[in-house]
């Protein structure tokens, strides 16, 4: 691999994944400080797809020099593990529809989104399986990971990768509704997108 550090047309790390996270997810999802701050987090895992000539490197950035790294990201997945509460405060949905205080501490995808210009090259599942196998099934705190998952067209692998390893438990209608700027929905400030949450014993 090359260095990541030396001189690069494409911007820091964080800066490639929020523009990532704007076009592909919801508009003001995630700020490069927001990142920063995850990547400081014992409990959240940013994991990166980066362009290295012909090849892809997959690596964790776990401090804030790997943040800002300026090789071209593919993709990233963030996973994080949430206690109860911490659930009940993340999702848009009452958590006691779906968990029992018993099932917690639970991990989390957050995001894993694929640049599409670099789609069917199996990214988006190397990053899921990295996340699983070196944060989730490493912690033994945690015996299952959720997914929440956008119903979208361009979103089908995503789908297609959690339906494979996951159980779908429920699935929700304008799950944000009012208030988050999607980039799939008209208007602004709306998202009226479908979601469904999966479960995945390790």
């Amino acid at each position: 691999m090359t260095d990541q550090t030396q001189t690069s047309t494409h911007g820091p790390a964080v800066e490639q994944i929020v523009e990532l996270s704007d076009a592909e997810l919801l508009k003001g999802m995630w700020t490069a400080d927001d990142l920063r701050r995850q990547v400081d987090l014992a409990d959240r895992h940013l994991w990166v797809a980066i362009a290295d000539g012909d090849d892809v490197v997959y690596r964790e950035l776990e401090t804030q020099d790997d943040a800002e790294i300026g090789r071209e990201v593919l993709g990233f997945t963030l996973t994080c593990v949430h206690t109860y509460e911490e659930l009940d405060a993340e999702l848009q949905v009452p958590v006691g529809e779906l968990f029992d205080r018993e099932d917690c501490p639970v991990g989390m995808f957050k995001s894993l989104v694929v640049k599409p210009s670099a789609r069917d090259r199996r990214i988006g599942t190397e990053l899921g399986l990295r996340a699983i196998g070196e944060t989730f099934v490493e912690d033994d705190r945690v015996d299952e990971a959720i997914a929440v998952a956008w119903v979208r067209e361009h979103n089908s692998a995503n789908l297609a990768l959690v339906e494979t390893y996951g159980e779908l438990v429920a699935e929700y209608d304008e799950y944000y509704g009012e208030g988050r700027d999607c980039p799939e929905c008209p208007g602004e400030n709306y998202c009226g997108c479908t979601f469904r949450i999966y479960r995945a014993p390790f």
